[in-house]
């Protein structure tokens, strides 16, 4: 975006034109804050929070109200609670963003429904040939591991429980104890999110949500290309479009396929520790999760990784945590390995053999 275009969007944030209308005025200009101060309290930079409001002015324009809150205002209360976790109305207490906790409650939605129409196709699996073979390659040189085209896990974003009249409450609460949902998350060796399904309550296992993906149709009836694969833990099943760790590995091939497979599958883990460091209310198991319906938390979860796909996109740094995310399911290992189709056995041992001895 050149400096021309910055101007013109920066001036339709700091002017407000008057009229009739009662209109809501930021005490202060949150984009009078300096820049690191500014991607500190909103995780953007003002340039990407600048072509953000852009893409959904026309959506966040609400020429019918008697209080006209300015898009911008709109965007950046949504994103001081996805970077802060707070409560709406810490957020709409804000020095910068004073509002009342109402009318918070009113603008988010919109905005987050503004952000997966708009802007949906940001999380995108790559389909052409070129791309992934372009995305298998940038895996290959920090895993020495052919043909990968993504990772796979999952993780649980916290939820609070959900009223038992209207939901199965128990099939919310994880192996942990607490209620969440289970949202899968393919990405590639930048953090790119690629493919997400945040629908299934917490209780549901990582393969049962696999099996029953769309991503997983693609892989099966060809859609992607033969000889590439994703790569997951123990929790998965072995297919020959998913290859998961060697669980007793007996010769140094194995070991050296396993310390690969290691290397390309820890981006997920760093994905998975950018995304809720990024976005804290993704990061809410002391407080009692998202206090919303697992809906509108599904619909908070998808915001935010097509806004953690924006951050890739502006080169947005944010401080990453080491580790490894602790909602694997490796206790089924046995049970998983021991049903793997022979196929998907051959697969991957003849990927050993050629390419690890």
């Amino acid at each position: 975006m050149d400096d021309s275009m910055l101007l013109v969007l920066y001036d339709r944030i700091t002017k407000r034109s008057l009229s009739r209308e009662r209109v809501f005025r930021d005490r202060d200009n949150a984009f009078d804050l300096d820049d690191d101060e500014f991607r500190s309290r909103f995780r953007l930079t003002k340039e990407a929070t600048a072509w953000l409001c852009n893409e959904l002015r026309d959506d966040l324009v609400r020429r019918k109200s008697r209080t006209v809150i300015p898009p911008e205002v709109q965007l950046l209360i949504t994103l001081q609670f996805f970077a802060s976790g707070g409560f709406q109305r810490n957020v709409g207490d804000h020095c910068q963003l004073k509002v009342a906790q109402s009318t918070v409650s009113r603008i988010m939605p919109s905005v987050v429904n503004s952000i997966i129409r708009r802007l949906g196709h940001k999380i995108s699996f790559p389909r052409s040939r070129e791309q992934q073979l372009d995305v298998s390659s940038r895996f290959f040189i920090i895993s020495q591991m052919p043909g990968v085209v993504g990772a796979i896990d999952c993780t649980h974003i916290a939820i609070k429980a959900p009223p038992a009249s209207k939901y199965n409450e128990e099939s919310f609460i994880n192996r942990k104890g607490f209620h969440s949902i289970n949202v899968q998350v393919v990405c590639d060796s930048q953090l790119r999110i690629l493919n997400i399904n945040p629908l299934y309550p917490g209780r549901t296992h990582d393969a049962f949500i696999w099996r029953n993906s769309t991503l997983r149709e693609n892989f099966e009836d060809g859609v992607i290309g033969r000889g590439l694969w994703l790569l997951g833990d123990s929790a998965y099943p072995l297919e020959t479009w998913l290859l998961t760790p060697v669980g007793n590995p007996s010769t140094a091939a194995e070991l050296n396929y396993n310390a690969a497979h290691r290397k390309a599958r820890n981006t997920i883990e760093r994905c998975f520790g950018v995304l809720k460091q990024r976005f804290r209310c993704l990061d809410l198991k002391s407080a009692g999760g998202l206090q919303y319906v697992p809906e509108k938390s599904a619909k908070i979860v998808m915001a935010c990784a097509i806004l953690h796909n924006i951050c890739v996109a502006f080169n947005i740094p944010t401080e990453e945590i080491c580790g490894n995310d602790d909602d694997d399911d490796d206790d089924s290992i046995n049970e998983i390995e021991h049903s793997a189709n022979q196929n998907a056995v051959n697969v991957r041992q003849q990927l050993i053999l050629q390419r690890f001895c």
